[in-house]
């Protein structure tokens, strides 16, 4: 029997059980992230497998991850919102795909929901008005380690303002990426940004000043044509 519990995170165990039993071959996790300076934000999750054998199209289904409606009741929860859930095979690659959307209010309810249970999601304070992120990805069971180890995950995190620092292994149009293989994930990884959030644009006090007399000349206008 294989030691799932020795692994946490759900959505990703799920999916190497069932490479490990099915698939012959790749399995790979894609997760795109964008943070707003309160926390809250958007995420997609892409996930699929290549190389099916014959067997595996038959299989699929024991697992539900590869069924929208039963992507939604398996991973539904108060702490975010599932925007979309699309799951579907593509006979270009005969490769099994599944997206998840999701919008959250903020990063740290994420810790513990059964989606990302045994990632660990940090959004605090730093200094002089930075905000520093971080993620802790866990080390892999030990059966991944060995028998799925050149699968892959990738990360891809956009910040709303100036990056002071990060670990990140490249930046794309102005998005931080981290890729690792089971292998390299080894005792766990963490994923760390500093950043500086862009001053929140100020309504222009002429603004108010205009609206308050557009306001005033309205009401006049309406008294004057009550009394007429």
């Amino acid at each position: 029997m294989i030691p799932v519990n020795k692994f946490r995170f759900r959505l990703f165990a799920s999916l190497a059980v069932f490479s490990a039993l099915f698939l012959t071959g790749c399995l790979n996790y894609e997760q795109e992230t964008d943070i707003k300076h309160d926390g809250s934000g958007r995420m997609k999750i892409h996930y699929f497998m290549t190389y099916l054998n014959a067997d595996s199209t038959n299989n699929y289904g024991k697992t539900g991850i590869f069924d929208a409606d039963s992507v939604r009741k398996i991973y539904a929860s108060d702490k975010y919102e599932i925007e979309n859930a699309e799951t579907w095979f593509d006979p270009a690659d005969s490769s099994l795909n599944g997206i998840i959307e999701i919008n959250f209010t903020k990063v740290t309810r994420l810790n513990n929901t059964k989606l990302f249970e045994g990632l660990e999601f940090s959004f605090k304070d730093g200094a002089e008005g930075h905000k520093v992120f971080n993620l802790f990805i866990p080390p892999m069971a030990p059966f991944l380690n060995s028998e799925l180890s050149d699968y892959k995950m990738k990360f891809t995190y956009g910040f709303p303002g100036e990056i002071i620092q990060h670990n990140a292994q490249r930046e794309e149009q102005k998005k931080l990426i981290w890729e690792y293989s089971f292998k390299d994930i080894g005792k766990g990884k963490n994923l760390a940004v500093t950043f500086k959030p862009f001053k929140l644009a100020k309504t222009p006090y002429w603004i108010y000043y205009l609206a308050g007399f557009v306001l005033i000349v309205v009401i006049f206008f309406l008294f004057r044509k009550k009394r007429d």
